[in-house]
């Protein structure tokens, strides 16, 4: 005859698969239960692109050069430069030393305005911004972008790196932007589009087989209805502007 004991250790027994079908289909139900992800079925094959009139001939390759005002420019003779450093340089050196290096080409669009540069930069009354250090080559090194008002609304926006040693200019484009902001390393331009309640959003990318920086997109969105004009970069998490402009 079994002893009471023995015959709970048979009821466990037997009792153990049922608990355990009983918790696997609770954990079941408990996947339908709201808020969980649903399955939306297979996902539709994504296909390749299909070229259209693959027999036309396409149009040749660019073999132009670059144009002189976003080429790379080496700049020699520029004071505070042989620190390496660019939070040592001061913007109107820079500009000066910069027309002075452009012998080839269309004149520099600074050179008219040089006079103006001599003043603290970031300060009212002075054309020059605030100067804002970043690392846009990604050589974990800060590089130096400048901006310059010239008349209203144009600016003049500027990049600087030291590359082998050297200060060169590695961008210079003249725009006529609400925003100007920092985003990974990369330089985006936002001007308003040719339709009413857009901007047209161009980024500029370094490129290192150029050896500058390059436009890489353009994107036209819907301008941000509590955004204001403003001449200036928006400095990212990683960018540093300034504490109090240079003279």
């Amino acid at each position: 005859m079994l002893s009471l004991s023995s015959v709970a250790q048979v009821r466990r027994l037997f009792l153990l698969p049922a608990v355990l079908a009983a918790l696997a289909g609770a954990a079941v139900a408990g996947c339908g239960s709201s808020g969980e992800l649903v399955s939306d079925g297979k996902a539709a094959p994504v296909a390749p692109p299909e070229r259209l009139w693959p027999h036309r001939s396409p149009a040749p390759m660019s073999t132009e050069q670059a144009d002189v005002t976003v080429a790379p420019l080496k700049i020699p003779n520029v004071r505070g430069a042989a620190a390496g450093n660019v939070r040592a340089l001061v913007p109107s050196d820079v500009f000066a030393a910069e027309v002075a290096a452009t012998t080839e080409g269309p004149m520099n669009t600074l050179e008219p305005y040089l006079d103006k540069t001599v003043c603290t930069a970031g300060k009212p009354g002075c054309p020059v911004l605030e100067p804002v250090y970043h690392d846009l080559t990604g050589d974990g090194e800060e590089d130096l972008i400048l901006g310059f008002s010239l008349e209203d609304p144009i600016l003049n926006v500027r990049c600087y790196a030291f590359l082998d040693g050297r200060l060169t200019r590695i961008l210079d484009i003249g725009v006529a932007p609400r925003s100007v902001e920092l985003a990974d390393g990369k330089l985006l331009v936002n001007q308003p589009a040719d339709a009413p309640g857009y901007v047209m959003r161009t980024e500029y990318v370094w490129d290192a087989h150029r050896g500058s920086m390059t436009s890489s997109t353009d994107e036209i969105r819907r301008a941000d209805k509590g955004a204001t004009p403003s001449p200036g970069a928006t400095p990212s998490p990683g960018a540093t502007p300034s504490p109090g402009g240079h003279r």
